[in-house]
Order: structure tokens, then sequence, then C-alpha cells
């Protein structure tokens, strides 16, 4: 399951790889009769930082695309469909009362 990379380009397959290392030795330590806490600890903690550069890593991408003038997601004309406008509804159908 997370040692298939068929699809991903050789970055992204960088960036899980650690991922994927640090997980299978956290099952491995779990399953190990003999392992103390500090050992499970010590196993989470490195598939934490792991997972962590993948974020850093999505994270520094796009500020770099959004400094280079790249929309970070959907184009650049969805603000102008955004405008927001202040009404008030009122139901002409219904006398006012006084």
């Amino acid at each position: 399951m997370f040692g298939s990379a068929t699809a991903d380009t050789s970055g992204t397959v960088r960036l899980v790889q650690p991922v994927s290392s640090a997980s299978w030795a956290w099952r491995r330590t779990l399953k190990d009769e003999n392992a103390d806490t500090a050992a499970v600890r010590q196993a989470v903690d490195r598939t934490t930082q792991a997972a962590q550069k993948i974020g850093t890593t999505l994270y520094e991408k796009s500020r770099a695309e959004q400094s280079a003038g790249a929309p970070a997601g959907g184009t650049a004309d969805d603000s102008s469909e955004d405008e927001v406008v202040d009404a008030e509804i009122v139901d002409e159908d219904k006398p006012e009362a006084a």
C-alpha cells in the first residue's frame, strides 16, 4: 500500500518514502511484546517528523508559487465573482406594521 508509487513523480516518492518507512517501523514496534513506552514514543516521533516534512515542503511550494504569481487554487478571475453586496430582503406582498 505505502510502498507502491506507480503514478507519482520522484519528488513525491522521495517525500513519502520516509513516512512509509517510519510507519512500518512503528507497526513493528507495536507488535513487539518487549517494546517499552519509550520505544513506541520514539517510533511515533519519527513518523510525525517525517510527515511534518511533507507539510513543510507543500507549504514552501505553495508560497513559492504564490510569490511567482501563480494562483494557489482556482483562477485569478474567481475573485471578481465573489463580490459582496449589502442588501435587505423585503417581502413586498406583506403589509408593513406601523
